[in-house]
């Protein structure tokens, strides 16, 4: 469990290839200790290095089922699901929604709000716009309210890309802004070729203005600004009265 939290203090600072180091040695280990190693692991490459991730992601959900622990299943078909979103969408769909699901079920609060967010970054590129904004809106109010600050900036950043793939990049330059605080941020691939293309649309002027405002925003005001902006989305989807 120490090890597992190092990893998680790693990963949060963004010091990503010692976060796999302590995670790949947890893997020598048997028991738990393998199943936290390959969870992390997973989590980890699957934010990047997906051919890596894709290569593990059985064994992982395997072991985590094996081990019975509803923590460690939830965690590992998060990373799963992750693992899968740029070359079998129906697969990682299928992965994700049966975690929201199961950490529903297995009262995971955690994982229930984790699982939201990667599924919400994951239908803003793939899926469905009205379960996209949903999720978000559950996921970054949950956050909010639990003080999972770091996790929230990322969730916020993920919105970035949304708003940007429905092509209102002011408010996606602006979102992505209330994100910088943290160096823990999108677990989408997508955001660097994102923010080169909001940079273009809006002309580097622009762009950095919407950033520093949203940059300039405390915490609560960002999260307005962020379910604003997603209500506003859900009722032209007429998705909300």
């Amino acid at each position: 469990w120490s090890s597992f939290r190092e990893a998680f203090a790693h990963t949060f600072a963004g010091r990503i290839d010692r976060s796999l180091e302590v995670y790949t040695a947890l893997t020598t280990q048997p028991g738990l200790a393998h199943v936290i190693g390959l969870a992390g692991m997973l989590l980890i490459l699957s934010g990047g290095r997906g051919e890596e991730a894709r290569a593990i992601a059985e064994e992982t959900l395997a072991s985590a089922r094996a081990y019975d622990s509803p923590f460690w299943i939830a965690f590992a078909l998060s990373g799963y699901g992750r693992a899968f979103t740029q070359t079998d969408p129906a697969r990682a769909r299928t992965a994700l929604r049966q975690g929201l699901v199961y950490a529903r079920e297995h009262r995971l609060p955690l994982w229930e709000t984790f699982i939201a967010r990667v599924a919400a970054g994951f239908e803003a590129v793939h899926g469905e716009i009205g379960q996209a904004l949903a999720l978000f809106d559950s996921a970054i109010d949950s956050f909010h309210r639990c003080g999972a600050h770091a996790i929230l900036a990322g969730t916020l950043a993920d919105l970035a890309v949304f708003f940007d793939r429905i092509e209102q990049p002011e408010i996606a330059a602006t979102v992505y802004g209330t994100s910088t605080h943290h160096t823990f941020r999108s677990l989408l691939v997508e955001l660097p070729g994102v923010l080169a293309h909001l940079r273009t649309v809006l002309g580097e002027t622009l762009f950095d203005e919407r950033v520093a405002a949203g940059a300039a925003m405390d915490l609560g005001d960002a999260v307005g600004y962020a379910r604003h902006h997603i209500q506003l989305a859900r009722r032209e989807l007429g998705d909300v009265s």
